[in-house]
């Protein structure tokens, strides 16, 4: 079973000297999924972004194909594509060259799988959408398509739940500073997380943990596959 924050801050002398806050939570399960986290610099923004907080350190996993991966399911909020060399930005060491490399590496293994899912590529960038005998799909079912992209909030959330489970929606609001009833809900309806409580007790006190699905969409044999919260600087 995951140990609880406070155990690892007692048994990591890294982590006590370091306080976790939300961003290095939201950090650290943004490393698991490949996926710029809420504090790293915004991918669709035209500013010139450093490295994402822990870019230098190596996980199980994380390549700059998982991550090109990753970038590319969260997308722009304008749904507009992203370039090559914003993309190649979020990484160390890594030229729009490899990402195309990487790009064509994806394409292959979801042609190889039978997957519907295609990254797209134009003048302006990548985008990752569905191949052309699904695009129908696409347009039935375009809301759920852009909903199921997981936004900066919605990835905070999530890795409290992820780090922090069993959690109430008052300390997920405590913790965040902002209401997140809604966001909860999202990831419900996603099977990403599901609310227990007890028979008779009031909604408020409903504790929200991960589910098998959650563990089957990032790949993970279980919650001991997160990444440890010391392995990230500030």
């Amino acid at each position: 079973m995951l140990r609880s924050v406070s155990e690892q801050a007692e048994q990591d002398p890294k982590s006590a000297a370091a306080p976790l806050s939300i961003g290095r939570l939201t950090a650290a399960f943004a490393h698991m999924l490949g996926a710029p986290s809420a504090s790293a610099p915004d991918p669709s923004s035209g500013a010139s972004p450093g490295s994402p907080a822990g870019a230098d350190e190596s996980f199980d996993g994380v390549s700059p194909r998982s991550i090109v991966e990753g970038l590319l399911f969260v997308g722009r909020d304008d749904g507009e594509p992203l370039s090559g060399a914003r993309l190649a930005s979020t990484m160390r060491d890594v030229s729009p060259d490899e990402v195309s490399q990487a790009v064509d590496e994806l394409n292959a293994r979801y042609e190889r799988d039978g997957s519907p899912l295609t990254i797209e590529q134009t003048g302006a960038g990548y985008r990752l959408g569905l191949r052309a005998e699904h695009a129908r799909l696409e347009s039935r079912f375009q809301n759920r398509v852009k909903s199921a992209r997981l936004s900066p909030e919605s990835l905070e959330v999530l890795a409290l739940v992820a780090y922090r489970q069993p959690i109430t929606t008052a300390q997920i609001e405590a913790a965040r500073g902002a209401p997140s009833a809604s966001l909860l809900g999202r990831l419900v309806r996603r099977e990403l997380v599901v609310g227990r409580r007890a028979e008779g007790a009031p909604a408020a006190e409903t504790e929200y943990s991960t589910t098998d699905r959650f563990l089957r969409v990032f790949r993970m044999q279980g919650l001991g596959d997160l990444p440890r919260i010391a392995e990230l600087s500030d």
